[in-house]
């Protein structure tokens, strides 16, 4: 917030809701802090925070997207949209992505706009919040002249706006830049910082002089907590002015949308405690979601960087070695912390016998109690002959989900993390990776989650994630675990619309019959309605795809009773009759279209 606005507060009115006296509404010392000299004044500009791209940080992105705040997307200009890009993974090896350049730069957009809450317009520029500017650099590199290279930026900028075409998410986006890195002097530097002044004077707010004086108080809290009882700053509020406690509530709010704090009451453990030093949080987790083990590690922790290589997380290696020295308190908070890691799903407690849980101490055949955890976005990526997916038969039924561009390798480690916490067995030993995960549900079947892609009738590229739950004992697939299973998966998309965000929107999909190994084409289910079978001639032939079971094992109302025998006669019937192409009519399987993919298997 700036001096001038802070003045016009200052020398304003105070909320009416909680009025005080006209010596305490002067409040002439905080007044002074305001113009005394530059050295010593309060006044605030804006903060920079640099979201690393590598895939490893993409899940945690989420806790720092905030409405009140100006978004960059910075891409290298030099690297064709087209092209498949190159990933860095937990281990620091980098590889081929199965999204391209492009496809990155859209999920960034769509991750602002999802995980943020709804604000409005920006009426003056007419843009909607937060907003978003989009910057290439390498300019230099696109030609000899600067008419050659800004001729090609425009054209990838074209690119990126076709695609954004009639998105809900295209109205956030308000500006382009072409920058040359290595030329400080290039002038669209100075129009791109002039915008953002713009930008962020517009993010400017009148805000109640109380809440100006319980942030000038916050800072010194900060120093000294990490976490605060949320009553504690309550108590601070009182202090202000503050006292109701629906304009407490909106003030921890306002800070949180501001990237003051992290404030999140519909977390459990969050609900009493508020997170005020933001940057040691982000060290707090990256600790152990991005660290490299060093070449040389001690001799009692080498075994379990190792694990973590894997993505196994030991207690000992987190209380003495990765958190050393970036807690306060470590004593006190360590117990919170990991349970909050837990809740925010970065990591999930391994259940495991005595046997199996290796020590890492000083010697590998020694026992330990230390707890183990998943930490699933370290994974490894496993490539499509590596996974080698098994078609569906009459023990298994696969269901896809189509996010409709929002990038999956952001939510599957939070969905596997969900199986995990939920439906653990001493044993089965999950297969883990970080787009593949095959996973216990209970005695009688199994799960797996996966990414696929593939071309579709409509020459377009899908990517989905596929649940897959098959009955491990050759019989029939039981109801009650399908609807288990897909209440499990929904339950982890839900959770993005936490604290008043956009949240996740998702279609679940089938598999349509006329798909074959080249192509796919995929329907949303919603439009099945009361019929048992689905027509489709978008090939130029007639196919007719069951979905009677998928109604039997997920639940989807049905009109008719799906299971009696007079159903599934005039089903064959209507096949016989047309001489049509059979497929799926009794296979048992149903694919639903997700950005993810998740496969449970019995």
């Amino acid at each position: 917030m700036k001096n001038k606005m802070v003045k016009k507060k200052l020398t304003g009115k105070d909320t009416e809701a909680n009025p005080i006296d006209t010596e305490q509404q002067l409040d002439k010392d905080l007044i002074k802090k305001f113009e005394e000299n530059k050295e010593e004044t309060l006044e605030e500009t804006f903060k920079i925070w640099d979201h690393g791209g590598q895939m490893i940080y993409h899940g945690i992105h989420r806790m720092f997207v905030t409405p009140e705040a100006l978004y960059i997307v910075v891409f290298d200009l030099s690297k064709p949209l087209d092209d498949h890009a190159i990933v860095t993974e937990a281990n620091g090896d980098k590889r081929e992505h199965h999204w391209t350049n492009l496809q990155f730069i859209l999920s960034y957009i769509l991750s602002v706009y999802s995980h943020s809450r709804i604000l409005g317009k920006n009426k003056a520029k007419g843009v909607d919040t937060p907003t978003i500017l989009i910057v290439g650099t390498h300019k230099g590199e696109l030609g000899k002249t600067e008419k050659e290279q800004n001729a090609e930026a425009e054209k990838a900028f074209k690119k990126i706006q076709d695609v954004l075409e009639n998105k809900p998410y295209e109205k956030h986006v308000y500006k382009y830049f072409a920058v040359e890195n290595k030329d400080t002097t290039d002038k669209s530097f100075s129009d791109l910082k002039d915008v953002v002044k713009e930008l962020m004077e517009e993010l400017e707010k009148d805000v109640p002089l109380n809440w100006m004086r319980f942030r000038c108080d916050l800072p010194n809290l900060r120093k000294e907590k990490l976490l605060c009882p949320s009553d504690q700053l309550k108590t601070m509020a009182c202090k202000s002015g503050i006292v109701e406690e629906k304009e407490q509530s909106l003030l921890l709010n306002f800070l949180f949308d501001i990237g003051e704090i992290i404030y999140m009451p519909d977390k459990e453990l969050l609900k009493d405690k508020v997170i005020l030093q933001l940057e040691r949080f982000v060290v707090i987790v990256t600790k152990f979601v991005t660290v490299v083990p060093p070449e040389n590690p001690s001799p009692s922790y080498k075994h379990a960087y190792k694990q973590l290589g894997e993505g196994i997380l030991d207690e000992d290696l987190l209380r003495h070695e990765l958190w050393k020295g970036c807690i306060v308190d470590k004593e006190q908070n360590f117990e919170f912390l990991v349970a909050l890691m837990i809740q925010l799903g970065f990591i999930c407690e391994r259940k495991t016998t005595s046997s199996q849980n290796v020590a890492s101490t000083s010697t590998e055949s020694v026992e330990s109690a230390n707890r183990l955890f998943y930490v699933p976005l370290r994974l490894a990526f496993k490539t499509s002959s590596e996974v080698k997916p098994k078609p569906d038969d009459s023990h298994s039924i696969s269901i896809y989900y189509d996010f409709k561009g929002y990038l999956p390798d952001v939510l599957f480690p939070y969905v596997v993390n969900e199986f995990l916490s939920k439906f653990q067995s001493d044993g089965f030993d999950p297969k883990l990776s970080c787009n593949y995960a095959e996973l216990y549900l209970d005695e009688n079947h199994h799960v797996t989650l996966s990414f696929v892609d593939f071309e579709t009738k409509k020459d377009e590229r899908k990517f989905l994630l596929k649940m897959t739950i098959k009955q491990n004992k050759k019989r029939e697939l039981y109801p009650q675990a399908c609807q288990k299973a897909l209440s499990t998966v929904e339950k982890t998309f839900e959770q993005s619309k936490d604290g008043g965000r956009r949240g996740i929107s998702f279609k679940r999909c089938i598999l349509c019959s006329c798909s074959d190994k080249k192509t796919k084409h995929i329907r949303e289910l919603d439009i099945f309605k009361d019929d048992k079978l689905l027509h489709c001639n978008i090939t130029g032939k007639d196919f007719w795809t069951d979905v009677t079971c998928y109604k039997r094992l997920f639940g989807v109302p049905s009109g008719t009773d799906t299971a009696s025998g007079a159903g599934a006669d005039s089903a064959e019937a209507i096949l016989q009759g047309n001489n049509i192409k059979k497929l799926c009519l009794t296979a048992g399987y149903v694919v639903f279209t997700f950005i993810s993919y998740v496969t449970v298997t019995y």
